[in-house]
């Protein structure tokens, strides 16, 4: 029979040891929440080395209580464990407090030394976990396991700890971890005896308030998902019951004009946007691409504003006439129904047509969903448009209003409302699209459903995207060590004067967290736009007087913001998209960096005002933390200097995590690929490269800047 005694003094000491520091973890959250040390930008930081240091006591304290469980059952393996772990300990700290955080060593030690810690942790809590009818399960999870941790180790071993893992490598790790985890689950659910105890009426009571209100949040969610859209008629009927006959008369017959106007161009645009979505579908089939060029979007863009106008003309007439109801005289009051239902069926139809040139092409839709701010177009107005079309109150108001017509159709066709030839126009608008309404056969419950499903993406992406921005924003902000720049102001002041109006700018900076996930040796791209006097000589600014204005709404619209100086005392002269957003920057403080490349286009200055007349066009717009170069809301560093250029240099997009993007790699790869040739887009000007051995950057050659693309991503370099 074997006794049961209480823990050892050993096991009592982890213990505390470990709510120590879950305790120590709370109060360092509450002290960041307070002290915002989510503004600190590098890990030298003492706060944030205080915070580091909590958070891997914490873990090591957790990983050591759940040795200290098995210590008397599995010495061997909690005496390698505790030796893991403190030497996992140790290369964790020492990272954290020192400069030791510089030399590769330590990291591979410190990664190799915290995956035996786990593992081994592992190991002796599946053995504690696994019931005697599982021990099969058991092994197989421990086999898993294994593999996982080697496979995992073999990554602190390659030459270059930052380097691109082989695909093959991933896919088995992912399965060997998958597998240990699912046998895990599965052991651990078989080990749990669920007690018999009565459940205490507190505990009864806050369950069942917590139900409550977990059903009342969800009840409150699906009224709002499920919401209609609002109505397209909206009735107005004092525009109508405040105006004399004469005017009511003369307004009847200007919009009349103002109708066939409208639905000739509409009909006229909806052909046209029709031939333009088949050729683009055929132009991205034949390039075999998903996403739009710069000037495919453009067009698209320029036919969906055109319609939006013609519409708003036609909502403008609807909401007006839909109170024809309040006219008093009757010849008068059939007229402005009969405008009113025209505009409305005309309308209908031509949006449920406009819906059906997009609806299967998802990228067209998504184009067309973008907000663009500067033409007052709201995110999502393609499908606010198809709201409408399957919206059940628009088609009983439609209904409505027909049967009111063909109630009075022939006493309207023989009396004078209209004169005969306005009156067949009306007639032959309204038989038509009603008509083409009544074939149409909406499926309004799918796009009911369809709609409803966009609604709950949209808001399960809203609040992940903002997860994803702090994070990334973080990342890309934070440096791993103190470094001072290999670049200083007095040289960048020193290459100012060989930089011309449109030069690309490529840029790294070392020692900062965001090396880690972006391809390659260069991770940033910026656009050289040069002082005032260089964008007057390019006819993009002139002189007022005493101040500069410009006919190009864009570049007048932040004029302001470029003339006035960068915060450390120099002119604006370079645009880039940062963490921020796209920004207008000093030479000093973009180039302030270890390594800078600066790239010329073979285009004339005509073009090259073109491209700075696009990049000011971006100015303001939020950074796209997705890297989506599909969407032109949002702007990474990148897609700034292709979107400018685009249209005049040609970007070969690259596939990269399942999107079509542009890093500032492929650039210099670009670059690299044309040196030499004729017909090349860019030309070198200039490499400031480190020298080796020394804490300081000079000037380097075209044959260095070509080699540059070859060299492993590191944090230094």
């Amino acid at each position: 029979m074997t006794s049961v005694t209480g823990p050892s003094a050993a096991c009592r000491i982890l213990r505390f040891f470990v709510r120590l520091c879950l305790t120590a973890l709370g109060v360092m959250v509450v002290a960041g929440a307070i002290l915002r040390w989510d503004r600190l930008h590098s890990l030298h930081d003492p706060r944030w080395q205080i915070a580091l240091t909590l958070v891997g006591l914490a873990i090591g304290g957790w990983l050591a209580g759940l040795q200290a469980r098995g210590a008397s059952r599995y010495p061997w393996i909690a005496a390698i464990s505790v030796a893991t772990i403190v030497l996992s300990q140790t290369c964790y700290l020492v990272l954290v407090w020192t400069s030791w955080k510089m030399h590769p060593l330590i990291w591979r030690v410190w990664w190799l030394s915290m995956i035996a810690a786990c593992h081994s942790t592992h190991i002796i809590w599946l053995r504690m976990a696994a019931p005697p009818d599982r021990r099969g399960l058991a092994r197989v999870t421990i086999a898993c396991a294994l593999l996982t941790s080697l496979l995992l180790a073999v990554m602190g071993l390659r030459r270059h700890l930052l380097a691109d893992v082989a695909p093959l490598h991933i896919w088995m790790t992912a399965l060997a971890a998958g597998m240990a985890t699912l046998g895990s689950v599965v052991l651990w659910l078989r080990g749990i005896h669920l007690s018999a105890a009565r459940v205490p009426p507190t505990v009864k009571i806050a369950w069942l308030l917590v139900g409550q209100a977990l059903l009342v949040l969800a009840a409150f969610y699906a009224g709002r998902v499920t919401a209609p859209s609002p109505p397209l008629f909206e009735p107005l009927p004092s525009l109508l019951a405040n105006l004399s006959p004469a005017e009511l008369e003369s307004q009847a017959r200007s919009d009349l004009d103002r109708l066939r106007i409208v639905v000739a161009g509409l009909d006229d645009l909806i052909t046209k946007g029709s031939a333009l979505q088949s050729q683009l579908q055929q132009q991205r089939a034949a390039d075999n691409r998903q996403y739009f060029t710069p000037d495919e979007e453009d067009q698209l863009r320029r036919q969906f504003m055109s319609y939006l106008s013609y519409r708003a003309a036609l909502l403008r007439m609807v909401a007006t006439y839909a109170g024809f109801q309040s006219v008093r005289d009757p010849a008068l009051r059939a007229r402005c129904m009969l405008l009113g239902y025209a505009a409305g069926t005309g309308l209908f139809d031509a949006d449920r047509r406009l819906v059906s040139v997009y609806g299967d092409d998802q990228p067209a839709r998504r184009k067309l969903n973008e907000a663009d701010p500067p033409a007052g177009i709201p995110a999502g107005m393609l499908d606010r448009i198809r709201e409408s079309v399957f919206s059940g109150q628009n088609a009983q108001a439609l209904a409505e209003m027909g049967a009111y017509f063909e109630t009075h159709r022939e006493t309207w066709a023989s009396g004078d409302v209209w004169p005969a030839e306005d009156w067949v126009w009306i007639e032959r608008l309204i038989d038509r699209s009603a008509g083409q309404i009544r074939r149409s056969a909406l499926d309004r419950a799918g796009a009911r459903f369809e709609q409803i499903l966009a609604r709950v993406r949209q808001d399960s992406y809203t609040p992940a995207y903002a997860a994803q921005s702090v994070v990334s924003t973080w990342i890309g902000d934070t440096r791993l060590a103190q470094w001072e720049p290999l670049i200083g102001r007095e040289q960048i002041l020193a290459i100012q004067e060989q930089l011309r109006p449109g030069d690309i700018l490529l840029e790294r900076r070392n020692w900062f967290l965001s090396n880690a996930f972006l391809p390659g040796f260069w991770p940033h791209a910026a656009l050289y736009v040069g002082r005032a006097e260089d964008l007057e000589g390019l006819g993009l600014i002139r002189r007022e007087g005493n101040a500069y204005t410009s006919d190009d709404p864009m570049i007048r619209e932040h004029l302001t913001r470029y003339l006035a100086m960068a915060a450390d005392g120099q002119p604006h002269t370079v645009i880039e998209s940062v963490s921020e957003g796209v920004i207008v920057n000093s030479l000093t403080e973009s180039l302030h960096a270890d390594y800078v490349a600066v790239l010329r286009p073979r285009l004339d200055d005509s073009q090259k005002a073109q491209a700075i007349a696009k990049a000011f066009a971006h100015v303001g717009k939020p950074y796209d933390f997705e890297f989506d170069f599909f969407s032109a809301d949002k702007l990474v560093c990148t897609e700034l200097v292709y979107r400018a250029y685009e249209g005049l240099i040609h970007f070969e997009l690259v596939r990269v995590m399942g999107r079509d993007t542009l890093p500032a790699l492929e650039i210099a790869r670009n670059f690299a690929v044309q040196r030499g040739m004729p017909d090349r887009q860019l030309d070198f000007v200039l490499f400031l490269d480190r020298v080796p051995g020394e804490h300081r950057s000079a000037l380097s050659d075209e044959t260095a800047f070509c080699s540059s693309v070859s060299r492993p991503r590191e944090f230094n370099e």
